[in-house]
């Protein structure tokens, strides 16, 4: 007798454990409420009840779908740690997808699929035709470049159209041995292992002033002009800097600063937005601190905006200290805090 051909996914990347499984033509699903800490004590335990609440025997299952990211990193482990165990001890076959190319599933062009990632900045998937779907991170100022594609949230994906995907990848035959995670940006332990011979921080030249402006633009509410970006570069300031992958010559981020006596007023740092939270912010500010050092500066100081988290967590991760308060110096319940690191 023929095996009955029964699909489960799971998702776990983001707050709550989502389920489905499609045991012929009937289909079933589950939305949890707990929070995505408890993901690994109650993941088992939610797929068993489930399973019982459907009518479904667990050796009926012969497919494992899960969603492999973007998301939380810790859920995206638990979510596919579960799904190879469960695709090894029931010797099912394992699919996976993640959360973008759910969100584009029945959709043939000029969609993007988006993931917010905070402070502006989404994980994007941008189909253009069947065949052309690229992975990026784009900011808010860069989506509104694609005029005529619709913006798809992948949050707002429904379980329903969850298991479709899965299932029209099932009849496909769109197996892996195992499933992977499926990262935009690094965790904090990838960071830390990362091999950064191939980055190179360097003074700018006026030859980097486009790719520096595009960075401007999208970084700032009032940014620079080409020409503002011009005369700070003309000024050959030592601590003045670029970052760069040589192997391609694209220019990650930049900073700009003036010293006065022994003070150094960091007047602008800005990390291109597919490459934010890997940790290229601090490579400028320790390069900063060390051409600081040779030219006798004493502190670094400067200013940012109250509400603007991740630069003052980058900030007090680098040794800058908060000693004063400008109210209202942005725009009104918008306050400037004023920060220092000695050196």
């Amino acid at each position: 007798m023929s095996r009955v051909r029964g699909v489960l996914f799971l998702d776990t990347t983001g707050k709550n454990i989502i389920l489905g499984a499609q045991m012929g033509k009937e289909s079933f699903y589950y939305v949890g409420t707990e929070t995505e800490k408890k993901h690994a004590s109650t993941l088992l335990q939610k797929i068993d009840s489930f399973l019982i609440s459907s009518n479904i025997r667990i050796d009926n299952i012969s497919q494992i779908g899960v969603v492999i990211g973007p998301g939380s990193f810790t859920g995206i482990r638990i979510g596919i740690s579960t799904a190879n165990a469960l695709s090894k001890s029931l010797n099912a076959a394992i699919l996976s997808i993640n959360s973008l190319e759910l969100a584009t599933f029945g959709h043939n062009k000029n969609v993007i699929s988006i993931i917010d990632c905070l402070n502006g900045n989404y994980y994007s998937l941008i189909k253009t035709s069947e065949n052309d779907c690229r992975y990026r991170i784009l900011s808010e100022n860069e989506l509104k470049h694609y005029e005529g594609y619709d913006i798809l949230p992948a949050k707002e994906v429904s379980p329903e159209n969850k298991l479709r995907a899965f299932v029209e990848k099932a009849d496909k035959g769109f197996f892996s041995k195992r499933a992977l995670p499926f990262y935009l940006r690094e965790s904090s332990a990838d960071r830390e292992e990362r091999d950064k011979d191939h980055y190179l921080i360097l003074n700018p030249s006026t030859q980097d002033i486009d790719r520096i402006s595009d960075i401007e633009k999208a970084s700032f509410r009032d940014p620079w002009s080409e020409k503002m970006l011009s005369d700070e570069i003309e000024l050959n300031n030592p601590t003045n800097v670029i970052i760069k992958d040589i192997r391609d010559d694209t220019i990650i981020g930049y900073s700009f600063s003036r010293s006065t006596y022994d003070v150094l007023e960091l007047l602008r740092i800005a990390v291109k937005s597919a490459y934010k939270g890997a940790g290229f912010a601090s490579l400028m500010i320790n390069r900063i601190v060390a051409e600081s050092r040779n030219l006798n500066i004493k502190s670094i100081i400067l200013e940012v905006s109250c509400i603007n988290e991740s630069a003052i967590r980058l900030y007090q991760k680098n040794g800058f200290i908060v000693e004063g308060r400008r109210k209202n110096y942005y725009r009104k319940d918008e306050d400037a805090l004023l920060m220092r690191k000695l050196i």
